[in-house]
């Protein structure tokens, strides 16, 4: 992937509990919120008290009990890396395609272990969309006042996050807070993480080209052309 601050599978332990080690997987598509998205599951874990084996990446890669996959209209993704890398489309639209297929690697993961996880539903109703996480990793609830905080402390990480653009060397992958987070300041681009940004960065031709040749996807995932 060339999304930075995904390069590699980075591996987590939250060993807080005494039962069986599962493992979680969060995969699925750059520039859908995915490193927001791991946080919450990391903290959701952290405040459970329960132990999980928690990874990162855009595949699926090895046996998980629980994948959750990050969804984002496509145009969008598309969007904030146009954004991210310097409005190049030809390399936007190659982003597009990579992010096809790796839903499509998990659309064949085992249905009982997969939650596809819409990036749009998070921001329409947030508590409920954490709650949607805990029960699918089926570990006690939080009350709404802990989840609140949860998501308050999730979203402020990149704040404090290292930059990659500050230092040439990428010793940001040394830094402490990246080894917990993942998160770097470049995760945010000029988009800001709003919805439907491809209507405000992209020009009507390039919106026409993602509607054309993502036509099927966008339906798949009930997204409104």
């Amino acid at each position: 992937s060339s999304d930075v601050g995904n390069r590699d599978s980075r591996r987590f332990k939250v060993f807080l509990g005494e039962q069986k080690v599962k493992k979680c997987q969060v995969v699925g598509m750059s520039q859908s919120g995915s490193t927001l998205l791991f946080n919450i599951v990391r903290l959701i874990l952290k405040k459970s008290k329960t132990e999980h084996e928690l990874t990162k990446g855009h595949e699926p890669h090895g046996s998980a009990d629980f994948y959750i996959v990050s969804l984002r209209d496509i145009r969008d993704t598309t969007t904030s890396y146009y954004l991210k890398y310097n409005h190049c489309w030809l390399s936007a639209i190659g982003s597009a395609e990579k992010n096809v297929k790796w839903v499509k690697q998990c659309e064949a993961l085992p249905k009982k272990k997969v939650l596809f996880y819409k990036y749009e539903d998070y921001q329409d109703d947030k508590i409920k969309q954490v709650k949607k996480l805990i029960s699918f990793l089926k570990i006690k609830e939080l009350a709404d006042g802990e989840i609140k905080e949860l998501i308050s402390e999730a979203e402020g990480i990149i704040q404090n996050a290292p930059s990659s653009k500050a230092n040439a060397s990428q010793t940001f992958y040394e830094d402490e807070a990246y080894k917990e987070t993942l998160m770097l300041k470049e995760h945010r681009t000029e988009n800001k993480g709003k919805v439907g940004g491809h209507k405000v960065y992209l020009s009507r031709d390039q919106n026409r080209v993602l509607l054309e040749d993502f036509l099927e996807w966008i339906h798949q995932y009930e997204y409104k052309v």
